[in-house]
């Protein structure tokens, strides 16, 4: 069904709802009828049994079935042919009975004769001759000369008619219900289409959204009111998508910006290595010019490839293993300290408590390596940058601080673009290629981490990694 289009949806499901009520509603109804019916049936029932129950005094206090009673009674059933009637005496002997029995008699139930006490009487259903009979059986008394006498009074009417009634009851309520359904799924499948033809317009117009036309808008305000959250959604979307394409052309715009740099100044080199006479001193100059150019080339291929490869994954779940933070963070730092005294840099990891976590140890590794090198590069002389780590309930926090001069307001918000650069005049010297933090945010977005930035307290700037914990918080 969930393939099912919307409009064949509503009209199932309609006719599921319209089904159950239809059947509901003429059980209900054929369930009344049959009882109201059957109550008639009883009361006629009734009536003859004490038509009889009279005749059977008279018979009684006149004597012989050639009586007048007895007589009068014979004629008034024989003429009746839905009903039997039949006289027993208590022994079970048969006084009187319907000329149509043929001395065949009705079979009772001996328990019900037996349940019965004088002036009680009791229903049942019989069947005689492949027809069902509604039976009422009385245990009655008459007054005698000699003493009250006591017998059973039995009466039996066919419920052909009865059970005819019904089964046309049954076909009528059938018929209708099956008209009232087909009629019903023409008008809901035509009324369906009318009140989907907004969906069906507002399908049409997104179909028709191509790359090239991102500029379109859901006009919201020509919707049905419970489509609009749907147009406002689509809107959405297309702006996400929008910002994507747009994003994504400036990645190819910058990304060429940045390698025509590195390409330009390789052919510049050449040419003026061809140009010049040969000269030992010369060429070896211009080798290691090229060689810095083919590094830097380098360098920024394998950025954009490192960035490439973390937004690709995704939420892949990288192969984890436990890392012990402290162990691991004076090895990481042990690594920065060459770096940081050649540029008149401290490099400080405080204290911390024992603590560990599961986590790619390679993506640790390109994370706070990026962000360890960048305090150091933005960094003053005689500067200081800090790595701290804060355990918390739930995570932890790995801290790095430096006293640099830190992040304009304004550009805050933009640190984790791809080729940003604090600085405008994009300084090679010390800026690279303006891709360290968006992989490094890729990388945690990746392993379910978190970076964010802040202003340092006096000056400089303070990252902050949060790595979710495996592991109850440590007591104090």
């Amino acid at each position: 069904m969930s393939r099912w289009s919307l409009r064949l949806r509503i009209l199932v499901l309609t006719l599921a709802v319209e089904t159950a009520t239809l059947v509901f509603f003429g059980a209900v109804a054929y369930n009344r009828s049959r009882k109201q019916l059957l109550d008639s049936l009883d009361d006629q029932i009734r009536d003859e049994i004490e038509t009889i129950v009279q005749l059977a005094g008279a018979e009684a206090r006149e004597g012989g079935a050639e009586s007048p009673a007895v007589k009068g009674l014979l004629r008034l059933f024989s003429t009746e042919r839905s009903i039997l009637f039949q006289i027993r005496a208590l022994d079970g002997r048969v006084l009187v009975q319907s000329p149509r029995l043929n001395g065949e008699g009705l079979v009772i139930p001996q328990e019900l004769l037996s349940a019965l006490l004088p002036g009680e009487s009791d229903f049942l259903d019989l069947q005689w001759r492949d027809n069902v009979y509604r039976t009422r059986v009385a245990r009655e008394a008459v007054q005698l000369p000699s003493g009250k006498q006591e017998f059973f009074a039995v009466v039996a009417k066919s419920r052909r008619d009865v059970n005819g009634r019904l089964e046309r009851l049954l076909k009528y309520n059938s018929l209708i219900g099956a008209t009232t359904l087909v009629v019903s799924a023409i008008a809901l499948w035509i009324v369906a289409g009318i009140g989907l033809a907004p969906v069906r317009r507002l399908s049409g117009e997104v179909e028709s959204v191509a790359p090239r036309h991102l500029d379109y808008r859901v006009n919201c305000d020509q919707l049905p009111s419970d489509l609009r959250t749907l147009g406002v959604s689509i809107n959405g979307f297309i702006e996400r998508l929008a910002q994507a394409f747009a994003h994504e052309k400036q990645f190819v715009a910058d990304a060429a910006h940045e390698l025509c740099t590195p390409i330009a100044l390789l052919k510049s080199n050449i040419q003026s290595a061809l140009l010049s006479p040969p000269d030992p001193v010369a060429d070896r100059k211009s080798l290691e010019e090229l060689l810095s150019d083919v590094e830097r080339l380098e360098h920024l291929t394998n950025s954009l490839l490192a960035l490439s490869e973390a937004e690709a994954a995704g939420g892949a779940r990288a192969e984890r293993e436990m890392v012990e933070l402290p162990a691991y963070l004076e090895s990481l730092v042990a690594q920065y300290e060459p770096v940081a005294r050649q540029a008149g840099v401290t490099l400080v990891l405080e204290p911390m408590p024992p603590v560990s976590l599961q986590a790619d140890r390679t993506m640790l590794d390109r994370v706070l390596g990026n962000l360890i090198d960048n305090a150091i590069k933005h960094n003053r002389a005689g500067g200081k940058a800090v790595v701290s780590v804060h355990v918390l309930e739930r995570a932890v926090e790995i801290c790095v601080a430096d006293t640099g001069p830190g992040v304009p307001p304004e550009d805050a918000p933009k640190l984790f673009e791809r080729f940003f650069r604090v600085d405008k005049s994009r300084s090679r010297q010390r800026g690279g290629a303006g891709l360290g933090l968006a992989i490094a945010k890729s990388l945690c977005d990746a392993q379910g981490a978190e970076i964010c930035y802040r202003p340092g307290e006096t000056c400089g700037s303070v990252f902050v990694v949060r790595m979710p914990r495996t592991e109850p918080a440590p007591s104090e």
